[in-house]
């Protein structure tokens, strides 16, 4: 991570970004597997392992494992923003996180971003900012729950094909 100009931290590789966000999250990768490092016991989504690459080499899924690959996988995220949230209410400032996880849209119609919003009981409204990629707001509102300002645009990348909201 590094700092901007005005303060807004960056990531420069994808692998970095996942990095910081797993130990944020209180996730450790051990022989490419995530585990939670409160316990020491595997992640699993369903009843698949998530395997991850953080140094940029490919990676592949065998017989009951997934790759982590949000990008491709809403539910992947969502699950894992769960389990963040989970622990983040069982620390000693659980008190500050609600349950409550809302998305919006922009409020430009010509663009169909979207940001996750957490309500939090002493901080009031917790907001990514808003990306075409929902997981990357997912993981902008993780590290703003820590207390980090952080700008993913970089990682942003506009789909082919727009649908229109109906109104």
């Amino acid at each position: 991570m590094y700092p901007t100009a005005n303060g807004v931290m960056m990531f420069q590789t994808i692998e970095e970004m996942y990095y910081d966000l797993f130990i944020e999250m209180g996730i450790g990768v051990k022989g490419q597997y995530l585990y939670d490092q409160d316990n020491g016991n595997d992640i699993k989504f369903g009843e698949n392992f998530i395997k991850v690459s953080l140094d940029g080499q490919p990676v592949y899924a065998g017989r009951n494992e997934i790759l982590f690959e949000p990008a491709l996988n809403y539910q992947l995220i969502s699950t894992l923003f769960g389990f963040y949230l989970d622990k983040a209410q069982n620390s000693e400032d659980g008190d500050l996180l609600q349950g409550y996880i809302a998305h919006y849209n922009d409020d430009d119609e010509n663009r169909e971003k979207q940001r996750v919003v957490v309500k939090t009981k002493g901080r009031g409204e917790i907001s990514s900012r808003f990306y075409w990629q929902i997981y990357l707001a997912f993981i902008d509102c993780i590290f703003r729950i820590a207390g980090y300002d952080v700008d993913l645009s970089n990682f942003d990348i506009q789909p082919a094909i727009t649908i229109k909201r109906k109104k």
